[in-house]
């Protein structure tokens, strides 16, 4: 049992996972009961799901309980586990934090729900695309022993896909089936003809000298420290945009700026894309170095008159006189399961 809540200030937004009922439906029979039955496997609770949030990723068995890749978003398929937090044989209590899960948002904290020991960690931290629903820990209760742990890490290979569906997953990656599309080739496109022409073209990658320490890292964190270090250089330097101080940003780029830079120079803002990038531009004129943050470079539409008419063209209509050194960032292009308004590519927009 588990439930997870977003890595954010306290006060900020969570997203938690409900918790399951507070008693396991038991087979146990009494010690009056007589001959004792077959143990059975003890099935997932049904009944309404409370305040009508899904109910946390688990299954009961007789011997222990599978703590599940929970989905921390209504469109979460996979994630990263980053970080265990307990190891095996740690004893957890409500509210107890687990594991730190990254999806392409945020990364969250996993929580536990009620008391147990961590008979065994299934998934490995550091992890990436790991399924929801896949086990990722097995939790013991009291009086359990680390073979129930075993034993049910064991039944969870046993539900792995056999036969046909393993077929399925060896299909090959450019062929889309389903009832409406079946066995539909891949579209061969002038894009993917310079895609497929740019893959053979003979550049290496540089060579590594031996002995280098390489860091992982992702995309977020790598903008968080190019941010970071410009304002450590230069106190002109700051951030501004719906989110990015309390919250520390939509998609957590501005994670932890706040707490090192205070709120003078990360500055949340309205919902009002036209008024904060003109504020912007203006500080820019004026001397100062802004990072203006869009949650989306779609809702850049409502600010577009300032940075095309203002940021961009001051330099060259005041004969350089005047410079706007601003820098507008956000997350542009395609996501996955989001309407036409978040989706669009403004890319060749402002390289024209």
């Amino acid at each position: 049992r588990s439930q997870a809540r977003a890595s954010t200030p306290r006060g900020g937004a969570r997203g938690r996972a409900s918790p399951r009922p507070t008693s396991r439906p038991s087979n146990r029979p009494s010690a009056s009961a007589g001959p004792k039955p077959p143990i059975a496997a003890k099935a997932r609770p049904s009944g309404p799901r409370p305040n009508g949030i899904p109910r946390c990723w688990w299954r009961a068995t007789e011997m222990a309980i599978e703590i599940k890749m929970p989905a921390l978003s209504p469109t979460m398929e996979e994630g990263t586990l980053a970080k265990w937090l307990v190891k095996e044989g740690d004893t957890v209590k409500s509210g107890d934090i687990m594991a730190e899960i990254e999806t392409d948002k945020a990364t969250m904290e996993f929580e536990a729900v009620d008391e147990g020991t961590i008979g065994k960690i299934v998934i490995a931290e550091g992890t990436d695309n790991v399924k929801v629903g896949d086990v990722i820990a097995v939790l013991l209760e009291e009086g359990e022993s680390a073979d129930a742990a075993s034993s049910a890490s064991a039944a969870t290979k046993d539900d792995s896909p056999k036969g046909d569906a393993r077929a399925d997953e060896n299909k090959p990656a450019d062929k889309v089936e389903d009832s409406a599309h079946p066995a539909q080739e891949k579209v061969e496109t002038g894009a993917r003809q310079l895609f497929d022409a740019a893959k053979n073209d003979g550049v290496a990658d540089p060579a590594i000298p031996e002995g280098t320490e390489m860091v992982k890292t992702t995309v977020r964190e790598a903008l968080r420290d190019a941010m970071a270090e410009e304002m450590r250089k230069d106190d002109r330097v700051f951030v501004m945009g719906e989110e990015v101080a309390q919250y520390q940003g939509a998609y957590k780029v501005t994670q932890g700026l706040l707490d090192e830079f205070g709120d003078r120079r990360v500055i949340d803002t309205p919902i009002t894309e036209y008024g904060f990038a003109g504020v912007g531009t203006g500080a820019a004129m004026g001397g100062l170095r802004p990072i203006i943050e869009f949650m989306t470079f779609n809702f850049a539409m409502q600010a577009i008159d300032h940075i095309i008419n203002s940021a961009a063209k001051t330099n060259y209509m005041s004969g350089g006189q005047m410079r706007c050194p601003i820098v507008f960032r956000g997350p542009n292009g395609a996501a996955s399961r989001v309407g036409a308004q978040h989706s669009q590519n403004y890319g060749p927009w402002y390289a024209s």
